[in-house]
């Protein structure tokens, strides 16, 4: 910290006094928050979204009731599996397509998006 100190200090000399303390406190506190933060995993809590009563007013019935849309069950939405989304690659012009590219393509094996599923 007193070698922080006296690089602060002599930084301090040709700026303000307001950017010194600033630079002081990015430096000293930002390193702890991220240690803070990356020790435990985010997990976002996640609402659940489809409600039985709720959806059953969503939408405005039509002249004819019987021939309104009826929404699924929550218990057949929430079933429902998670679609895997991949990560995409650049589509070129043929004529500016760097050597070899569609070759790669050909060779490489589908990859996640690096979402991981909730």
């Amino acid at each position: 910290m007193l070698i922080l100190a006296t690089v602060l200090s002599t930084i301090a000399l040709r700026m303000n006094r307001w950017m010194a303390v600033a630079l002081f406190l990015l430096l000293c506190c930002a390193p702890s928050n991220l240690q803070s933060q990356t020790k435990e995993q985010y997990r976002p809590s996640i609402p659940k979204v489809w409600d039985d009563t709720i959806m059953k007013d969503l939408e405005i019935p039509l002249a004819k009731v019987e021939y309104s849309p009826q929404p699924v069950p929550a218990s057949f939405y929430y079933q429902i599996p998670e679609r895997q989304i991949y990560k995409s690659y650049a589509v070129y012009d043929p004529a500016h397509e760097p050597r070899g590219y569609i070759e790669w393509l050909d060779r490489a094996s589908p990859k996640s998006n690096g979402i991981p599923p909730s």
